[in-house]
């Protein structure tokens, strides 16, 4: 249990912090104790409280024009996509948890550049969605999509967490019908979340401390941090 409540803390922080990456983190450190479509299930319902959470604390930062137009597209995708999921074996989504945080590592060093047009919210967040369902870590995703929107600051915080909310919830929901969820994970959902909660907080004071090259390290370190574990555990 403690295990958990670390995790969480962690990916609560960081995630408050830079906007993204926590979730991946979360993901992959879950991964190495337990099968992952069990950390996808997890991680999904804790999520989904976890940036609910973070949306309220920066409720007057989002930007709800691009969060609804957005959030359609990532609904359905992650909806299906988690139907997907369950009928794919372990070695298939640890597969994946690692490209896309190679993904994220690329993107973080500049070396390829993803600017979706505003145009295409919807059907860019099916794609995201779908993604982040199958392999977690669609932070990584969405936050190019925002940026490509104009969604700055705190707006940006606050809308990222929205957009997470709803591809979570969406997941989670996907899940349950693949029958992913039991009883007995209540207790490590409810730790896990209350210290998603805690970190929230606690990265809420660290944010203004944050700033300028130390906030591109840590977006670089999540991802980097998520592919070492998941290699690790594979």
């Amino acid at each position: 249990m403690l295990q958990l409540v670390a995790i969480g803390l962690l990916g609560g922080v960081l995630t408050t912090v830079t906007g993204v990456g926590g979730g991946m983190v979360a993901l992959a450190l879950l991964s190495l104790i337990m099968p992952p479509a069990t950390a996808l299930a997890l991680s999904a319902a804790a999520l989904t409280v976890g940036n609910a959470h973070r949306a309220a604390l920066y409720a007057g930062a989002i930007d709800r024009r691009v969060a609804r137009r957005f959030g359609v597209g990532l609904a359905a995708g992650a909806l299906g996509g988690a139907l997907v999921v369950t009928a794919l074996p372990p070695a298939a989504l640890h597969a994946a948890l690692v490209v896309v945080a190679l993904v994220a590592i690329a993107r973080t060093l500049k070396l390829f550049a993803w600017a979706p047009s505003p145009r295409a919210l919807t059907g860019t967040g099916a794609v995201v969605g779908a993604v982040g369902a199958s392999a977690g870590g669609a932070g990584v995703l969405v936050s190019p999509v925002l940026l490509a929107a104009g969604v700055r600051g705190d707006g940006y915080v606050a809308t990222v967490a929205v957009c997470a909310l709803v591809l979570n919830g969406a997941r989670a929901a996907g899940y349950a019908l693949g029958g992913l969820y039991h009883p007995a994970m209540v207790p490590a959902l409810l730790a896990l979340t209350a210290a998603l909660i805690a970190g929230n907080l606690i990265g809420r004071r660290l944010r203004g401390w944050v700033r300028g090259p130390w906030l591109d390290r840590l977006e670089l370190a999540a991802p980097v941090v998520a592919v070492a574990v998941t290699l690790a555990g594979a």
